[in-house]
């Protein structure tokens, strides 16, 4: 385990037989590389995604979002029209890298109107998740307050974030860190208590597993190996 390396390298540190320096840069190295994480956003702005069918580049046409592998024959377009709500950009990179939409839209089917996330399958076909009557799909997710502003923390395929990110608020867990779940309820109380205490099951990238305490700085996940 990635604690019981630590461990050795302290008792060789005491013993001479390690540079300290070299071991606090390790430190270093890993909890940025933790951090970085944390920063990555929701999506990816300057991409459109890649092709559920063929995991070519998607380009944005006239009317759709289609695959560049057209011209071999890969026939997949997500149309810019969809249930009557008009796909945007960032509602196109959404779909395509999250397989959903963050927020829902007034769908209209068969002449009835409703709230709705957009989803997106990987055989290439739109779908969509029915928000709670008379509330949007961000309000009925909320977990917690967002510590940086006055938006709510909701769930997302890939994050805890807030509910303003349109507005800039940057807030984020994400639900994967070094290898380990973040679930809800450690979400909850990292927001709650500022911490999670200590939690096992991560892993370094050799694949060593380790133990540490996530912390909440600044709206920011950061690793606490302080209390092991």
């Amino acid at each position: 385990a990635m604690t019981g390396e630590w461990e050795a390298k302290l008792k060789k540190i005491e013993h001479y037989d390690y540079d300290p320096d070299q071991f606090m840069a390790e430190i270093i190295r890993f909890t940025q590389k933790i951090k970085d994480e944390s920063d990555r956003p929701l999506y990816d702005q300057s991409r459109l995604g890649d092709c559920p069918l063929c995991g070519q580049p998607i380009i944005e046409g006239r009317k759709g979002y289609g695959c560049s592998a057209w011209k071999a024959g890969c026939q997949f377009v997500l149309w810019k029209q969809v249930y009557s709500v008009t796909v945007t950009h960032d509602m196109a990179c959404q779909l395509l890298q999250n397989s959903r939409t963050l927020h829902s839209y007034a769908i209209k089917l068969n002449d009835e109107v409703f709230n709705a996330q957009l989803t997106l399958n990987k055989q290439g076909e739109t779908g969509y998740i029915k928000a709670e009557p008379g509330r949007r799909a961000a309000v009925k997710e909320a977990i917690a307050d967002c510590p940086l502003c006055n938006g709510k923390i909701i769930e997302t395929p890939k994050a805890y974030s807030c509910s303003e990110w349109r507005n800039g608020c940057k807030m984020a867990i994400w639900k994967t860190v070094a290898h380990k779940k973040i679930t809800a309820a450690m979400a909850k109380k990292m927001l709650s208590n500022g911490e999670t205490g200590i939690l096992k099951g991560f892993k370094s990238a050799k694949g060593s597993e380790f133990e540490a305490s996530l912390k909440l700085v600044d709206g920011k996940v950061e690793m606490d190996f302080s209390g092991r």
